[in-house]
């Protein structure tokens, strides 16, 4: 038997052992570094559109969404101890990612009854509203499935991912096996799937999660610099190639490049040299995902208002993805970091309550 079914067929101790004594993987936070700023780069890509400039390579930068997915089920399987129960990670993964989203989301629809003519297809409808707070998904009037927040359709998949994680955790044994079981099923449906919510929680880009949870049994904190620097150069020059084929799914297209690049990536952990500007994305990263289409959009319109040339265009491009990225770190310094905190404070002193309580 490989080591990989082995893990596999233990289950409930397929996952990595606990994080809890072993330093932070600096090369994941470059990764989330990447794959964020690569989605502010593809929304970037109206500040040039606004200046009648057309680059569709940009449209690249949106498979940063498909690294995140990768390093989501990394990061799931790598992160949560075999003590940790239900309750808690389901507690863990509402502080880190709800606050925030809410925020932002009644910020938007603030916007959309104070001035719906900043928006495009998000509307003051209440209905709409409940359902991005509760992550249901809907499609609006431009026929994509989006809350409120438009780039919340990816958390709508994160939470629907972790809420089957933590069901998981229910079980005596056989974890992660039951997680990639459900994903794997789920996409086999996909075929048979009827309207919004079926189509939408069937599709095979579920299957990027699964590649990174079966990256982190495999992986085990393995470290080998050629074979590293083999697979991120194949990662690379596999999403080239695919490119070229068309009608992929993304899944496809960017989920399995992406898998070899991260593979790669991990084994170099050590060999890179520590970057404090990559590590600060990488950990501002989801702030910077949530916040920055407020930035891009704003330069688009000033450059569109000022009926600017290609000149200013490209000039503005450039000053949009630096001022998203700045407001990004400091919306999580002054926000996302401090709110996290106080509530995983109030959270931890609540377990200590509840232990004392039983014993």
């Amino acid at each position: 038997m490989t080591e990989f079914s082995t893990a596999l067929a233990k289950g409930k101790n397929a996952s990595l052992p606990s994080v809890r004594g072993k330093p932070q993987v600096h090369n994941i936070q470059y990764l989330r570094a990447i794959a964020a700023m690569g989605v502010v780069v593809f929304h970037a890509g109206s500040v040039l559109r606004a200046g009648n400039i057309s680059f569709e390579p940009l449209a690249f930068g949106a498979s940063g969404v498909d690294l995140f997915f990768i390093i989501s089920g990394f990061v799931m399987v790598y992160t949560t101890h075999d003590q940790m129960t239900a309750r808690e990670f389901a507690a863990k993964r509402m502080i880190r990612v709800v606050p925030v989203y809410y925020l932002i989301t009644l910020l938007v629809f603030a916007i959309s009854i104070a001035a719906p003519s900043l928006l495009q297809a998000t509307t003051s409808d209440p209905v709409q509203l409940i359902k991005s707070l509760l992550f249901i998904p809907f499609e609006k009037s431009n026929g994509l499935v989006q809350p409120i927040v438009f780039v919340g359709w990816t958390l709508n998949y994160e939470m629907a991912f972790y809420a089957l994680f933590a069901a998981s955790l229910l079980l005596p044994a056989h974890r992660t096996a039951f997680v990639l079981a459900v994903l794997a099923a789920a996409v086999c449906l996909h075929p048979f799937a009827n309207g919004t919510l079926a189509a939408f929680y069937t599709s095979p880009i579920l299957l990027e999660f699964a590649a990174g949870m079966i990256l982190a049994l495999i992986w085990r904190g393995r470290r080998n610099r050629r074979t590293g620097v083999l697979l991120v150069c194949a990662g690379i020059g596999a999403v080239i190639l695919l490119a070229q084929i068309p009608g992929l799914h993304r899944s496809l297209l960017y989920g399995l490049p992406y898998l070899a690049l991260t593979a790669g990536v991990l084994l170099l952990e050590g060999s890179i040299r520590h970057n404090r500007i990559l590590a600060l994305l990488g950990d501002a990263s989801y702030s910077i995902y949530l916040t920055h289409f407020f930035v891009t959009q704003l330069f688009a319109k000033i450059i569109k208002g000022l009926d600017a040339g290609p000149g200013v265009a490209l000039i503005a491009f450039a000053a949009s993805i630096i001022a998203a990225a700045a407001a990004g770190v400091l919306f999580h310094k002054i926000v996302e970091a401090p709110v996290t905190r106080s509530l995983s404070g109030t959270r931890s002193k609540k377990d200590k309550a509840r232990r004392s309580a039983a014993v």
